[in-house]
């Protein structure tokens, strides 16, 4: 008799979960889809993808340190012996080297 009992109780049971507790799920679950809430999956896919996408970068490239005062000076007397710039150019673009110093 206990296991006549059991087996109804079972029965019961799953009938319950299966008329009753699974449509109700399935209905919270569209709403929450159509109110575009992200489920845990998605958000630890999204997450998954930032992070490859974000090994995937390339490291930042180190700045390179400002020149010198004698080095620009160089670079522009040798823009003048090139004729690359006329002699006034070179005097006023000295003048400001030396002014910004």
């Amino acid at each position: 008799m206990a296991v006549v009992a059991f087996l109804v109780i079972i029965g019961i049971f799953l009938a319950f979960c299966f008329f009753v507790a699974a449509p109700f799920y399935r209905w919270s679950q569209k709403r929450q889809r159509a109110a575009g809430v992200r489920t845990t999956e998605q958000i630890r896919m999204a997450d998954a993808m930032s992070d490859a996408l974000r090994a995937n970068q390339p490291p930042p490239r180190p700045q390179a340190a400002p020149l010198s005062l004698s080095q620009r000076l160089s670079y522009l007397d040798a823009a003048r012996q090139a004729g690359q710039i006329s002699q006034d150019e070179y005097d006023r673009q000295r003048a400001a080297i030396i002014q910004s110093s």
